[in-house]
């Protein structure tokens, strides 16, 4: 077990080759000029949001408020607009040098990938074979749940009964409301399905969220399934020269 617990957390170290966005001097310093651009419209826009604050707590004089708002909101409008045309320059940088960039991250992928299946010799082929199943096992029901998660029909009906119930509850001040819905002149229908299809949408993001979190965690295990695949290839790849080795020996 120990064996087995050590090639999981052998495992779970390996990270996935990142490739840098931009490998071109120019379009590295147009990115940064756009990150740049883009905190300082940020900045701005957090600043008008300050003086919005401050205009609703003093209420007063406001005229150097609208005027300091005017400036910060337009500044920060420029800024965000240059910040795009930067992004655009050092994306098209790229562009040209794709091919360049391609061969370079395959390079270093496969380099990568083969640094740490050579980490993986040091296990005998059984514990590799139990490794290889708990993390197909896990995949399998990781992929599971995120199906089940958007299949839920459970989840959505509980979702619009509760959105319906509350409607009524906020507008039911009153007997008259019973009343206009059994004579069919409820004019609050359409929001009471508004207010259904706005819950609907929250749960359809929250259940986005926990989606894009299971997809991590699966690419994850998918690739430390990736490295034990490569570790076999070497492994195989080196059993011949082995029985070579022998041959001129004996």
């Amino acid at each position: 077990m120990e064996q087995i617990r050590h090639i999981l957390d052998t495992l779970h170290s390996f990270k996935r080759y990142k490739p840098p966005t931009h490998r071109v001097k120019i379009a590295i310093r147009a990115d940064a000029a756009s990150s740049l651009t883009m905190i300082s419209a940020v900045v701005l826009f957090a600043a008008l949001l300050v003086l919005g604050a401050v205009d609703y707590f003093i209420g007063e004089d406001r005229s150097w408020i609208v005027s300091c708002a005017k400036a910060i909101a337009i500044s920060s409008v420029l800024l965000g607009i240059l910040s795009l045309a930067f992004n655009a320059v050092s994306s098209l940088i790229s562009l040209f040098n794709l091919e360049n960039e391609f061969h370079a991250d395959t390079v270093e992928a496969s380099a990568l990938i083969y640094k740490q299946a050579k980490k993986l010799q040091k296990f005998n082929k059984s514990t590799i074979a139990i490794a290889r199943h708990l993390l197909q096992s896990k995949l399998k029901r990781l992929e599971t749940n995120a199906i089940s998660l958007f299949g839920n029909t459970k989840l959505y009906a509980l979702t619009s009964l509760i959105a319906l119930s509350w409607k009524f509850y906020v507008d039911s001040e009153s007997i008259e409301l019973f009343d206009k819905i059994a004579s069919g002149k409820y004019d609050k229908f359409l929001e009471i399905i508004q207010a259904g299809a706005y819950c609907l949408l929250a749960i359809i993001f929250g259940a986005s969220i926990v989606t894009y979190i299971l997809s991590r965690i699966t690419e994850r295990y998918r690739y430390q399934l990736e490295v034990i695949d490569f570790s076999d290839l070497l492994a195989n790849q080196d059993e011949p020269q082995d029985r070579q080795h022998e041959a001129s020996r004996d």
